[in-house]
């Protein structure tokens, strides 16, 4: 393999690293962006679930 390509390797290998040593750490910044992210998804999920079991007792019936 060219140098090049593992060189691609350790940089993915290093955000990885600096990802969870952000998570570790406690960093309100990165928190902040989990708990969003989490929410949206939680709303979503309740959101679908809404229109998604009826629809699909209604089609099952």
């Amino acid at each position: 393999m060219e140098t090049g390509s593992w060189d691609y390797w350790a940089e993915i290998g290093q955000g990885f690293v600096d990802a969870v040593s952000l998570l570790v750490t406690g960093d309100p910044d990165t928190w902040g962006i989990v708990r969003q992210s989490l929410l949206i998804s939680l709303s979503a999920t309740i959101v679908s679930m809404v229109f998604g079991v009826p629809l699909g007792f209604w089609i099952a019936y």
